[in-house]
């Protein structure tokens, strides 16, 4: 902002120059911008303001911008920078040229031309300074510690000594010669590469570094070897491996390693002689070459034996024989092979457990030892069973009770014994066919399954009969008839069914006696046999009667005799024949009616009852009459005489 150099108002204060840190205009001082001063005194333009040395601007009165690193500025609008591969180290608001140096890995002058330091020197401060002896350093380098020994050497810029032998570098700067690795050698000096380390031979070893000759390589003792070259310890030497040997020394191969032959092993390893090889022992045997432990002997099997030692093959291994078992393995005796116990078999050769001594199933049995098929198990015969396995008895063939029967041989179940039917029944233990199951005989049943005796036959009831022999069912005794009767127990067939006399009949079914036949009553009668309703007993016919019960004929009914007469029918009594009363009589039998008794005629008369016959009518005395029918005479009394009808 414009400043006056004159308090405002002030008078006859004389003019002076404006300063060169600005501008006047109008008698008015203003401050030139920032970094800039005005050439002289008594500038009067912004634009006279320049930039200082050390800044520059890009347009008239623009803002000083300070001079970069590798630039120098003299002021105002000039910025230049420094010459080829010179710069001001960093340095910032220069402004002479002077500032501007040749760069690190440079020399020469920056006023004229700045050149690379060449290979195996450094150069810094414009000046070239070579490396020492036996070292060198890459193109622009600029310190005496770019100078680095030779590949063959050890050191510093200071000094580089030649690796001894045993020893290489494969750089440059070194400050130390690689010792050639245990298990190599060298035999040269300023060696530079890592090839120049010879290994030591297979079968050959070495612990020491910078070894400078093969001397220092030990040799793998008897009983290893070594493929590896190089090889930096003993331990490199492999061990020939169990189940082999080695005698020579320094082998650099497994080949070296002679295996134990078949038959044989040896658990030791790095052995030096065939004598470690141990024999396979009887039992067992081995066709592998080095074998390397007891176990690489195969053990004959359970269910086999083996006599012979070192053995080579499976073939050695004879199985045990059928009907045999070895649970044993490796077994050197044919005594190992157990017989199956007796109840079982074995069909397998070379059996290993007890277990294929297969039982006899259930419903056979065997006595013999150590069987080896299973036709030695013997059926239980038909009639019998046998519910364990492995029987080894005749006795444990169970028979079938009496009421029963089996036709299978070789029975494992009681169910097999099939019971008797109803109807019938067995005594006999062991049955092995149905038609030892015995039928009831006709007029019994028994309803029950597996009858063992003739008794579970019940009879029939009285007043029944069956005629089917073997019957299951009450219901097969059929009831005797109403008009008949059965005082029989068991009765088998129909003519036991006995007909009611003639005379009398039965309503009854299934009668049990006699007593059941209900008689027809006194003056009736019945002439069938077998009747079966009271409608059967037929009244006598008037004029008769009959006094007895189960009167079985017509016959049997009584004519009323003479002088008596009977009008009703199924008379029981002689005294239902009325008697003709005196005076009277009748010559007639089985008179139906007292029209048959006569009158006796007059002048006569009877007394009697029942007369049969005229002559019964006696005359009346003289001097005495009767009327017809009379029952006395009544004599005239004195002073009359009887009439005469005549």
């Amino acid at each position: 902002m414009p400043v006056s150099p004159y308090p405002q108002g002030s008078v006859g204060v004389p003019c002076q120059k404006c300063p060169t840190t600005g501008f006047c205009q109008s008698g008015v001082l203003s401050v030139c911008r920032s970094n800039s001063v005005a050439l002289g005194i008594g500038a009067t333009l912004q634009t006279q303001c320049k930039c200082v040395a050390g800044y520059y601007s890009t347009a008239p009165g623009s803002a000083c911008i300070q001079c970069p690193p590798d630039y120098y500025c003299p002021g105002d609008m000039t910025i230049t920078p420094c010459i080829s591969n010179a710069g001001t180290y960093g340095a910032v608001q220069t402004s002479s040229i002077n500032s501007c140096s040749c760069n690190m890995g440079y020399y020469g002058s920056a006023l004229a031309n700045c050149t690379s330091c060449p290979i195996s020197s450094y150069c810094r401060a414009d000046t070239l300074t070579a490396c020492p002896s036996n070292a060198g350093s890459p193109e622009i380098s600029s310190s005496q510690y770019a100078c680095n020994c030779n590949q063959g050497y050890y050191g510093n810029y200071a000094g580089c000594t030649i690796c001894p032998a045993g020893s290489y570098t494969t750089t440059s700067n070194s400050s130390a010669c690689t010792l050639c690795v245990a298990g190599t050698y060298s035999p040269s000096t300023g060696a530079t590469t890592p090839s120049t380390c010879q290994a030591c031979e297979g079968g050959t070893w070495s612990d020491s570094v910078a070894s400078p000759t093969s001397a220092n390589c030990a040799k793998c003792v008897a009983g290893t070897y070594s493929s590896a070259s190089g090889a930096q310890a003993s331990n490199t030497c492999v061990a020939c491996v169990a189940g082999s040997y080695s005698t020579p020394v320094g082998s650099n191969s497994s080949t070296t390693c002679t295996l134990c032959v078949e038959g044989t092993f040896s658990a030791q390893v790095a052995a030096v002689n065939s004598l470690t090889c141990v024999n396979c022992q009887a039992g067992s045997y081995s066709s592998a070459l080095g074998a390397n432990h007891s176990n690489t002997c195969v053990k004959c099997v359970a269910g086999t034996y083996g006599l012979t030692p070192k053995a080579t093959s499976i073939d050695v291994c004879v199985a045990c024989q059928a009907g045999t078992y070895s649970t044993v393995a490796a077994a050197a005796l044919t005594s190992t092979c157990v017989s199956c116990q007796s109840g079982s078999y074995s069909t397998v050769v070379g059996a290993d457990v007890a277990s294929t001594c297969a039982s006899c199933q259930s419903g056979s049995y065997s006595t013999v030892v150590g069987a080896d098929v299973p036709s030695t198990c013997v059926l239980c015969p038909a009639g019998a069973y046998s519910t364990g396995m492995g029987a080894n008895a005749t006795d444990t063939c169970i028979l079938c009770q009496g009421g029963a029967y089996s036709t299978n041989r070789g029975a494992n179940v009681s169910s097999t014994c099939l019971l008797c039917a109803s109807g019938t029944y067995s005594t006999n233990i062991g049955a092995n066919a149905s038609d030892t199951c015995i039928l009831c005989q006709g007029g019994t049943y028994s309803t029950g399954v597996g009858a063992a005796m003739g008794s579970t036959c019940i009879p029939c009831i009285r007043g029944t009969y069956s005629t089917n022999l073997g019957a299951a069912l009450t219901s097969t005794c059929i009831n005797c008839q109403m008009g008949t009767y059965s005082p029989l127990l068991g009765a088998a067939e129909n003519a036991t069914c006995v007909r009611c006399i003639a005379g009398s009949y039965s309503t009854a079914i299934a009668a049990n006696s006699s007593a059941t036949c209900v008689l027809c009553q006194g003056g009736t009668y019945s002439s069938g046999e077998g009747q079966t309703k009271p409608s059967v007993c037929l009244a006598c016919d008037a004029g008769t009667f009959s006094t007895g019960l189960a009167a079985y004929s017509q016959t049997q009914c009584t004519d009323c005799q003479a002088g008596t007469y009977n009008s009703g029918i199924g008379s029981a009594n002689a005294s239902d024949c009325l008697s003709c009363a005196g005076g009277f009589y009748s010559p007639y039998t089985k008179a139906t009616s007292q029209a048959t008794c006569a009158p006796c005629e007059p002048g006569t008369f009877s007394t009697a009852l029942a007369a049969n016959t005229v002559a019964t009518c006696a005359s009346c005395d003289p001097g005495a009459f009767s009327w017809i029918g009379a029952v006395e005479c009544t004599y005239c009394r004195p002073g009359e005489v009887k009439q005469s009808f005549a």
